[in-house]
């Protein structure tokens, strides 16, 4: 894949920032799309494409949450999420920040959840862009590494490095279907 994107030339940039948005707006592993963007690009242009995929993808959820699904959510909504999204108002940016920088919910469940509040657009966008640069950064530099490595290695390294990934992308995933099995069932 990386060599069908490096083929695409100049508009290559332009694929991956689309891909970057459909992944956050179809709450598909945006993580995988940010080693991509460190093993495509490099560290410092995978930054910067990182940092605006996201942000430009965060815009559009943030968008469609707030003036397509906001008024269905609200009629639906019960004395705890009215709290929740109060309590989300009262900080404003700095709710988003601090979701940006320790990321315990889902990326993709951010940006829809926080079009749900009466957050500035403004507000959001620009936490959003500048509180994800420090974690772009160091997620783009380990898909820039990983690929470095990978390039760069004896078999037995590569093939231990994929182990590696492998059980961490398997424990990231059960993690994942536990939760949600757990969330079903509460």
């Amino acid at each position: 894949m990386i060599n069908w994107i490096h083929a695409l030339g100049y508009i290559a940039p332009l694929f991956f920032l689309f891909l970057y948005c459909f992944a956050t707006l179809f709450f598909l592993p945006t993580m995988v799309v940010t080693l991509a963007g460190g093993a495509l690009f490099g560290p410092i242009f995978g930054t910067f494409f990182n940092v605006i995929g996201a942000t430009m993808g965060a815009a559009i959820a943030f968008a469609i949450s707030r003036y397509w699904i906001s008024d269905w959510v609200h009629s639906k909504q019960n004395k705890h999420i009215t709290l929740l999204i109060r309590g989300v108002e009262r900080r404003g940016w700095q709710f988003v920040a601090f979701l940006r920088l320790v990321p315990i919910v889902p990326f993709n469940l951010v940006n829809y959840g926080l079009g749900l509040t009466r957050i500035k657009f403004s507000h959001y966008i620009v936490s959003t862009f500048i509180f994800l640069v420090p974690i772009e950064i160091i997620s783009t530099y380990f898909g820039y590494a990983g690929i470095d490595f990978l390039a760069n290695s004896s078999v037995l390294y590569k093939r231990i490095f994929l182990a590696i990934i492998v059980i961490f992308a398997l424990a990231y995933f059960l993690y994942q279907y536990c939760k949600q099995k757990r969330s079903k069932s509460s």
